[in-house]
């Protein structure tokens, strides 16, 4: 597989344009509470959203910056498709598996961003994270997978429709 001809698809464009914007807003947002904020901050949450453990207000600038690092990763992956390890499909069907592939990644990308600036946001404000931030976590992130894994199944099943 050619790295040079798989292209990125509007809606991906779009949702890299929003990862984007969402990493600046993030940093933005943590600079405008860092000075606000008391100097003991939660640093670690349990289960139920409630903060379990505390720490000085310094180490919230750890997530930013994982978030940062965390965001070139994928996105210097997704322009080397083939680097990814995918499951063989129809020949005729590499480039929509590839597609998928790199569409998921984005999407999770974008959720991880978000994630992180949530909590963030919360030890900044000294908040709790809520007793259904794990639920919906891990709902929105399994989902994201179950529907990836579902289409490829699909592609894998189904075959290319032969021209007449």
């Amino acid at each position: 597989m050619d790295d040079k001809k798989l292209k990125f698809t509007k809606f991906q464009t779009a949702l890299e344009i929003l990862a984007a914007a969402a990493l600046i807003g993030m940093i933005v947002h943590i600079v405008l509470l860092y000075g606000a904020a008391p100097d003991t901050v939660p640093t670690h949450y349990g289960a139920d959203g409630a903060a379990d453990a505390e720490g000085g207000k310094g180490g919230m600038m750890v997530l930013p910056i994982m978030t940062a690092m965390m965001y070139g990763i994928f996105t210097l992956l997704e322009f080397f498709p083939s680097s990814w390890n995918v499951l063989s499909v129809h020949s005729d069907r590499w480039e929509e598996m590839y597609r998928a592939t790199r569409t998921l990644l984005i999407l999770v990308k974008l959720e991880l961003i978000a994630l992180f600036w949530y909590i963030s946001a919360m030890a900044l404000l000294t908040a709790p994270l809520g007793a259904f931030f794990l639920p919906v976590t891990l709902a929105v992130v399994f989902g994201t997978l179950a529907v990836y894994i579902i289409r490829v199944a699909r592609m894998k099943k189904e075959k290319p429709a032969r021209p007449e």
